[in-house]
């Protein structure tokens, strides 16, 4: 049996995706990304940006807080310059679209629109900068608003990664998805601070960094049960995935794919032995198709 679902006319191979920046742009790694579902690149905006000032990574127990700060070469270097050495994928394309407002996405877009890409994400919620995204997805009617925009300027299917924190997830996943939104991703990283006691300042260069890791799973798990009930696009589980059994709990709880991210920096081919894990776990159940089990628990 294989793991594959169609979505949104989107075949995926299966239901592992590799989440944003974790695997940069795909140029490397092409082995290991081709064997999963898809690969959803490092955030793009329309100009270039340099990113936070380090130091940019602070390890925690079991994930990191980091404080990139969305650097990208901006759209026109990626669509002359990347996108034309990304021809060796055989997976889904999923491009990262950020910005300070909806317009800034749709130029990005019209920028990068590929015949290559299978989908584009739009990252409502990266909370290590300080204006753009996690302003964008805290109010439910701007981001209905910016679904609205996008998919007038687009035949791609959109997926919306949303916040989580400072605002309600339940009504920004509903307006995802009256917005017309294709899927929603839950969740991002969440807000943090590191102090550096001797220096009695904060550690990082961007001062606030997004937390993510495994102690993100539950909480994830418990939106996507709740979120499930009200809302009928597809569900990408995202935070805290280190083995087969994180991907099982997630589409247990209704998530029909997921996204990898923190375990892929620790261990970039540990993807590689989830799915494989997954396949014998989906062998020895006996399963004809994952939807045999994606939403089985209700709460």
């Amino acid at each position: 049996m294989n793991l594959t679902q169609k979505i949104k006319n989107i075949t995926f191979q299966n239901p592992i995706l590799l989440a944003s920046g974790t695997y940069g742009f795909g140029l490397k790694f092409t082995k290991v990304i081709n064997q999963t579902g898809g690969i959803v690149t490092k955030t793009i905006t329309f100009n270039p940006l340099i990113g936070n000032p380090p130091p940019r990574i602070y390890e925690i127990e079991g994930g990191i807080i980091n404080s990139v700060g969305l650097e990208n070469p901006g759209a026109v270097y990626f669509s002359k310059r990347v996108l034309s050495n990304l021809k060796n994928l055989t997976t889904n394309l999923i491009v990262s679209v950020g910005g300070e407002s909806g317009e800034e996405m749709i130029k990005v877009i019209k920028i990068l629109d590929n015949q290559l890409i299978s989908a584009y994400e739009l990252n409502l919620s990266c909370p290590n900068i300080k204006a753009g995204g996690i302003l964008l997805g805290q109010e439910p009617r701007m981001v209905e608003k910016i679904l609205k925009e996008v998919k007038n300027n687009t035949k791609k299917p959109i997926i919306a990664k949303i916040p989580t924190t400072l605002c309600n997830p339940i009504e920004i996943a509903k307006a995802v998805e009256n917005g017309g939104g294709d899927f929603v991703t839950i969740t991002n990283t969440i807000p943090g601070l590191v102090i550096d006691v001797e220096r009695q300042k904060p550690f990082l260069g961007g001062v606030i960094g997004g937390i993510s890791g495994t102690f993100l799973k539950h909480y994830s798990l418990y939106l996507i049960a709740k979120i499930k009930k009200i809302i009928k696009i597809p569900i990408i589980g995202c935070g805290g995935i280190k083995n087969y059994r994180d991907v099982l709990e997630y589409l247990f709880c209704g998530a029909m794919l997921v996204e990898i991210g923190t375990l892929n920096l620790q261990n970039p081919f540990g993807v590689v032995k989830i799915i494989k894990d997954l396949k014998k776990w989906v062998k020895k159940n006996k399963l004809k198709d994952l939807k045999e089990i994606i939403g089985k628990i209700e709460i």
